[in-house]
């Protein structure tokens, strides 16, 4: 049944996706799988009850990205999506311990083909948020910034000892060339992973920044670090793990600077996609409440994949091309988004980020000025640096940073000529711990030894 002949039928397509939605909450869908033990006899009835009441559905979850796409009924397919999954999930891992998961696999590549078309070379979503295993960090690289890349790698390997697993994700030979590719393989316990090899282009149309969901989905990590190419970490990435945000919620995002503020259309289209009534989270972003345009950070995120996999997926689809475009020209909103529109648990670290720097007073104010952005654990301690170690990324030969001090929100934004980012606050700025100056230094050695190579 297509969402024509629904609409022929007198019944619309969000409808139509409203009272699938509320049917999988009640119905024999959800009870069945639940109550049926999945190994007896009875899982090809238990089966072919799931594709009953999914047959209708498979139309509806269908996405076709227009201009005038109604981004309410992307939010009902979406949330239509995480509530089947989660079933089918949940009988899938009741069925594991006797290796009979296939019928499920089946029943979840049928949703699949709908939903994420673009993902051609998996038996199924189910199985790919089965495999997932351990901790590991992953970056995407492409030549402009490689040498940002190594030196960020080096820094966790040499400064904080950290020997958690590489992924290294680029977008094909033209993204990051086999010289470069070399460079990074040296680094120890590192994979490079060509995503063009694994998504089909022609519908998800990523490049740059938007292959960063995709390459999160992708790698092999339950646990995944998202960092990206010019991060500074001042402590042990691997401290994230053990944050009790990322224990309590399985996926944790940083607050980006409070800036701007948010047009009305866009505000709008932002609420259409989520629940209604909409989650406590959501009320006390400051997105909502019109105190800025930005709310996330994607410089560093953790996800724990198999618990969050719904969150993440719909992140994906928001950066799929043809919705990307209509929806978000960058990723970083989107990873909230994407949790807050599926209803998939997510947190913020708590505390707002500031700039690094040498410190000014102007009208009893104090202010930094800098094109690095640094972000607290949940002491307020500093934890990492959003920016890279030299004053401009963009200029190949640019110096070290040289600093001292910082300054965090509340306060005052302003971004001057050439993106430096000024903070204006009434607290006083904040010295530099001789330790975490010391690995400042040493970043900076690195990073010009890596821009040598």
């Amino acid at each position: 049944m297509t969402p024509d002949s629904l609409a022929e039928k007198g019944k619309s397509q969000k409808e139509a996706l409203i009272d699938s939605i509320n049917n999988s909450e009640s119905s024999n869908f959800k009870q069945t799988v639940k109550e049926k033990s999945p190994i007896t006899s009875d899982l090809k009835s238990i089966n072919n009850s799931i594709l009953t009441v999914s047959e209708e559905e498979l139309s509806l979850l269908y996405i076709i990205p227009s201009q005038t796409m109604d981004f309410s009924i992307l939010g009902q397919q979406l949330r239509l999506y995480k509530s089947k999954n989660d079933v089918l999930w949940n009988g899938f891992q009741e069925t594991l311990p006797s290796n009979n998961t296939d019928e499920y696999s089946k029943v979840s590549s049928l949703l699949d083909k709908k939903l994420v078309p673009w993902l051609p070379n998996i038996e199924s979503t189910l199985a790919l948020r089965d495999s997932y295993n351990g901790t590991g960090i992953v970056i995407c690289v492409g030549d402009h910034f490689v040498h940002l890349a190594i030196a960020t790698m080096r820094m966790i390997r040499e400064i904080h000892g950290c020997q958690l697993p590489f992924e290294i994700f680029y977008n094909g030979i033209h993204d990051l060339s086999k010289s470069n590719q070399g460079l990074i393989q040296v680094i120890s316990n590192t994979k490079l992973v060509d995503i063009s090899e694994l998504l089909d282009q022609k519908i998800v149309q990523i490049n740059g920044w938007s292959i960063k969901p995709f390459a999160v989905l992708l790698s092999t990590f339950q646990n995944a670090i998202l960092i990206d190419a010019d991060i500074v970490f001042l402590q042990s990435p691997e401290l994230l793990v053990d944050s009790i945000g990322f224990r309590t919620h399985g996926a944790l995002f940083f607050k980006d600077r409070t800036l701007g503020e948010i047009v009305p259309k866009s505000l709008e289209w932002l609420k259409s996609l989520m629940a209604t009534p909409p989650s406590d989270k959501s009320k006390n972003l400051r997105i909502f409440k019109g105190i800025s345009e930005h709310e996330q950070d994607s410089g560093v995120l953790l996800i724990n994949k198999k618990e969050r996999f719904s969150g993440l997926l719909a992140t994906c689809i928001l950066n799929v091309g043809g919705v990307r475009k209509i929806v978000y020209d960058r990723d970083k909103e989107t990873f909230w988004l994407g949790f807050e529109t599926t209803q998939d648990d997510y947190t913020f670290n708590k505390n707002l980020p500031g700039v690094i720097g040498i410190s000014t007073i102007e009208n009893n104010l104090y202010r930094i000025c800098g094109r690095q952005t640094i972000y607290f654990d949940d002491d307020k301690v500093p934890l990492w640096i959003n920016g890279g170690i030299v004053e401009s990324k963009f200029q190949f030969e640019s110096p070290v940073i040289h600093v001292k001090e910082y300054v965090s929100e509340p306060g005052v934004w302003k971004i001057e000529k050439g993106n430096i980012a000024c903070l204006s606050t009434e607290s006083s700025s904040t010295l530099i711990s001789i330790e975490m100056l010391d690995i400042i230094k040493r970043s900076g050695m690195i990073f010009l030894e890596a821009r040598k190579a």
